[in-house]
């Protein structure tokens, strides 16, 4: 491959010297009331030479036969001109009103809007950058038709959004491809400085077969700005914002507590209630703050307010043969916690470089730069470092404080209370990462061979490296005795000696691409096409050690511990991944009215045995723009644009567990290794052990989708609609044989591709804009209504009708059904059926086989997910003279969450919602059972009673602004300055009440969502 590639480069330049005689164009751009265009594009049709205008609307230009001019511009009409012999020409552009002349980024390209054939959606900067969240990801969401996007947590450094493209169609890996200016599976997306990126495009689904077998779950592409040419512009835009958890429960009090521990106490049949009429007197009273405090832990770690700061720099234009755009970014982040040692601070620095050599022939050159530094406590749990500060107060006694009133640091139950972890008492855990990313382009026209034939090709590599440090240590804390009236020190109660972990790691991604342009139009036919080849690597390696018992807690290195091997280790882990791939697409179009597109691609991955690595996969669609049809436009001049297409591909899904077609082994654990010599004195031995069998015909997922739709623009584009429908099968979706091979035969059975999942659904957008007066408005919604079913995964035979998973929608809860709660005695005694030791106040389960017993038979699945099946967006804006402000509501139904505090594996806290509409001989009237906590099975059990409707209907995003004018900033150098006041997850209507309904958090105990206040500027120099 590397030689096929070295040789098409070589072709490439070879040809740079070929030269042949031409005549100079030179010409100026104009609006229709006479002012210049800097940047619109000039392009000859036939040869394929372009240029772009400089700040004066003009432009040069070489041909040597009679030739079509191509003229265009963002917001105006393009305009073509047949030119022979001219060697001066004005043009004059007319502004759009529609969405004619609209481009969008399509795989390894652009095309035209209206004639596109695939379900493609895109947002531009403007939207972008109206999300003041500093995660790319986030901004996403309400705003593209057929994206599912939650956001998990708000925590720094790990704020992101789950994507769905068209919903879950897969019981294995369900992330879109990401691709950033052409380069496929680049990291950072979510990082990316959002001042950088001039559009996101979504490909849902023929339009997304080009990248074959990684495209099954959508693709996303990203595209960063470049210089235009026009003299050098400076772009600032800086912002300061506040911002705070969108919702966060409430706990109970001290003595609400000491009530809840002691009915609990009673309920659950302990014996002896753990406070005294005495101690939960001094706990009202707080005539006792020593030994009888009583703390709202939420407030006492918790900020009410947290700052954030994001600042860009840019600085671009350029001239006929060089143009760029170069930006740096800066944003810091801090934690909700009082005095947080968590925070995070990332740093970016952008170049894109565009030369035109020769006429002929182009080199673009990109270096992208990127530090991430990440801050936490030491307290990181599976999902995000923070939370075990969550759990930590939602596990903590009310009756405790974070210090005596002497200042000394009070211990909490195991150790350090939760302020003490936010502070970081205990430690730190400081987590870097850095990243280069660097491309080459080049592109040569070859209108000597034939006209509209290019050649072009990229290498890309990309580079990131990784350090994590974590340091614990032991540090003072006190329980306060009053029998001795002293404060003891407790220093080694969680950790008694210092330790410390630390890793480092790199990975690289390798890209290279060729590719054989054509595009060419005869008379009504307008034909495009190419053909590419592109080859990645992947590798990926850490080291890693760790030591207990540390010499000092002063000093924080791997080499100051004393050397005793049964407290230190080291690891390593490594990992790599290659694709080749062929493909290449044909688009034709008879008058821009009746449209094709063909696409191929032939993927090869590592991750599939010899033989078996290679798959073929083919894309068509289809369009028919009605609204050019004489019948239409003679009888319905109200239509601008009216377009049916459709379109059916086979799409690939190849991000699956490696080397699954080979023996595997794993190194032998302490308690298996292997034991060598006699039975008196055995020696350990370290080895290997095997591991699940190998599939040696293992393969990627395969979807066939097809998609119609039809998409108008009416009213002079005041009036734009969208309607879709698709409806895909995928197969060989990896799962185990359950049914054919019982458990009972003790084998390790690999993962085969059995499975299969059907999905189906429809997506909507309407949206309408318009002037009154000086009053400028736009509305715009977009609707997604998506279903699955689980065809086939083995299941077993015996599995009951209510809890199958095939046969059903993907994504379920297995869960008891109730039918509230037991409010009396009398409806205990003659409830026949019902868990042993049920009391009055406990909740009421459904014996939904009539077997007359409560068991896991009763179990029923419900076929919804903390997974939206029906997600929508609606924004609208408007502007008048200087003041503009526009507005993002987000909207999910069709989805569900278990969240029950009291399953949490430690002591938790009831949150008031629990406590004051409890079940109680006072309150038999109460929504929930009767006080217990996790060992209480009974009421601590997945049941419909916990399971939440996560429906709601959201304020995204709201943004205020005004644009300063006038002679005074022009003769400063000012051509732009705008003010704004931003607002992202300002308030949500919704059934949760006590929580963010994008939580999927079980117990509650999660890093809340962020509601952020924002103040910023713009300024253009």
């Amino acid at each position: 491959m590397m030689k096929f590639l070295i040789g098409c480069c070589l072709v490439l330049f070879s040809t740079l010297g070929h030269a042949q005689q031409s005549k100079a164009l030179r010409g100026e751009v104009l609006s229709s009331t006479g002012e210049p265009i800097a940047g619109a594009s000039v392009k000859l049709k036939h040869s394929g030479s372009s240029t772009s205008t400089n700040n004066k609307g003009e432009f040069t230009l070489s041909y040597s036969a009679p030739e079509v001019l191509v003229v265009s511009s963002v917001n105006y009409k393009a305009k073509e001109i047949s030119i022979n012999l001219q060697t001066d020409i004005q043009i004059r552009l007319e502004e759009a009103s529609n969405i004619v002349d609209e481009v969008v980024v399509v795989g390894y390209g652009t095309q035209k809007k209206v004639t596109l054939t695939g379900s493609v959606t895109q947002i531009g900067a403007d939207e972008i950058t109206q999300s003041k969240s500093p995660n790319i990801a986030n901004s996403l969401a309400g705003r593209m038709p057929g994206l599912v996007v939650n956001n998990r947590s708000g925590e720094p450094g790990s704020d992101g959004s789950s994507i769905l493209v068209r919903g879950s169609g897969t019981t294995g890996n369900k992330a879109p491809l990401i691709v950033i200016d052409g380069v496929a599976n680049r990291g950072g997306f979510e990082r990316l400085n959002s001042n950088d990126i001039e559009s996101i495009t979504v490909l849902k689904d023929a339009s997304a077969a080009i990248y074959g077998a990684q495209a099954a779950n959508g693709v996303i592409l990203v595209t960063t700005k470049r210089g235009r040419i026009g003299k050098p512009t400076i772009d600032y835009a800086g912002s300061f914002g506040l911002s705070q958890p969108t919702r966060v429960p409430r706990l109970v009090n001290a003595y609400e507590y000491a009530l809840f521990r002691n009915e609990k106490d009673i309920r659950q049949g302990q014996g002896n209630v753990t406070y005294s009429p005495e101690q939960i007197e001094k706990f009202r009273d707080g005539s006792d703050p020593i030994s009888y405090p009583s703390t709202d832990w939420y407030s006492e770690v918790l900020k009410p307010l947290t700052p954030q700061t994001q600042h860009s720099l840019s600085v671009s234009g350029g001239a006929d043969n060089l143009k760029y755009f170069v930006s740096g970014g800066y944003l810091y982040q801090d934690a909700f916690f009082r005095k947080s040692a968590t925070n995070y601070n990332q740093y970016n620095l952008r170049s894109n470089i565009d030369a035109q050599i020769t006429d002929n022939f182009k080199l673009s050159v990109d270096l992208v730069g990127r530090k991430e530094d990440r801050n936490y406590s030491p307290t990181a749990v599976d999902r995000t470092p923070s939370e075990g500060i969550f759990l930590s107060m939602l596990g903590s006694y009310p009756g405790l404080a974070p210090f005596y009133p002497n200042g000394l640091p009070m211990a909490g139950i195991e150790g350090p209370n939760p302020l003490q972890l936010a502070q970081g008492y205990n430690g730190y855990t400081k987590r870097g990462t850095s990243s280069l990313q660097t491309m080459i382009n080049a592109e040569l026209k070859l209108p000597y061979i034939t006209e509209g034939l290019s050649l072009q090709g990229f290498a890309a590599f990309d580079f990131t490296f990784n350090k994590e440090k974590t340091f614990t240590k032991p540090f003072d804390l006190y329980r306060y005795s009053s029998a001795t009236d002293t404060y003891n020190n407790v220093r080694g109660l969680l950790l008694a000696d210092p330790s410390i972990y630390q890793h480092a790691g790199d990975n690289s991604l390798k890209t290279y691409h060729i590719r054989l342009n054509y595009a060419r139009q005869f008379g009504l036919h307008d034909i495009g096409a190419f053909a590419a080849a592109e080859q990645s690597e992947y590798y990926n390696e850490r080291i890693s050690a760790n030591r207990d018992g540390l010499v000092s807690s002063q000093i924080d290195q791997l080499f100051a511990f004393f050397y005793d091997v049964t407290r230190q280790g080291n690891g390593s882990v490594a990992d790599q991944n290659s694709r080749r791939n062929f493909f290449g697409r044909v688009n034709y179009a008879y008058a821009d009215k009746y449209l094709a597109e063909f696409v191929f691609r032939r993927d090869g991955s590592f991750n599939f045995p010899p033989g078996r690595q290679y798959g073929n996969f083919p894309g068509l669609s289809v369009g028919w723009r009605i609204g050019e049809e004489r019948f239409i436009k003679d009888n319905f001049s109200f239509v601008n644009e009216l377009k049916l297409r459709g379109s059916i591909s086979r799409l690939g899904n190849d991000r699956i567990n490696q080397y699954q077609f080979l023996t595997r082994y794993t190194v032998a654990a302490d308690h298996n290794r292997y034991y060598l010599g006699d039975g008196e004195n055995p020696g350990y031995a370290p080895g290997l052990m095997p591991g699940v069998a190998p599939n040696p015909n293992v393969t990627w997922e395969v979807e066939e989708m097809k998609n119609v739709a039809l998409e108008g623009s009416f009213f002079g584009g005041k009036l734009d609609f969208s309607a879709e429908y698709f409806w895909a099968k995928r197969d060989h979706l990896l799962a185990k044989r359950n049914a054919s091979v019982p458990h009972t035969t003790g084998l390790m059975l690999p993962d085969e591709n059995i499975g299969r999942v059907d999905r189906k659904g429809i997506e909507f957008t309407l949206g309408t804009k318009g002037k009154v007066n000086n009053f400028n408005y736009f509305v715009n919604g977009n609707m997604t209504r998506t279903w699955s079913k689980v065809v086939f995964i083995d299941e077993s035979p015996n599995v009951l009708e209510w809890q199958k998973i095939q046969g059903y929608q993907l994504g379920s809860w297995l869960v008891y059904r109730t039918d509230g709660i037991f409010r009396t005695q009398e409806e205990l005694d003659n409830t026949a059926v019902k868990l042993p030791g049920t009391k009055v106040g406990d909740i009421k389960y459904r014996d939904i086989n009539n077997d007359g017993v409560i068991n896991a038979n009763d179990q029923e699945r419900i076929y919804e997910s903390p997974t939206p099946l029906l997600v929508y967006g609606l924004r609208m804006g408007g502007s008048y003279k200087n003041f503009s402000f526009s507005m993002l509501w987000q909207g999910q139904a069709k989805a569900k969450q278990m969240i029950l505090p009291q399953a949490n594996n430690g002591e938790f806290i009831p949150p008031t919602w629990l406590y004051e509409d409890r079940w109680t001989a006072d309150n038999p009237n109460a929504k929930y059972p009767g006080a217990f906590d996790r060992t209480y099975d009974i009421n601590n059990r997945a049941s419909d009673f916990w399971l939440q409707d996560m429906s709601f209907f959201k304020l995204k995003n709201v943004e205020v602004g005004y644009t300063f004018s006038g002679e005074k900033l022009s003769k400063v150098g000012v051509s732009n300055l705008r003010l704004y006041l931003n607002g992202f997850n300002m308030f949500s209507f919704d059934k949760v009440k006590h929580y963010d309904p994008e939580t999927e958090s079980y117990t509650g105990a999660y890093y809340p969502q962020t509601r952020i206040y924002t103040l910023g500027v713009n300024l253009t120099l």
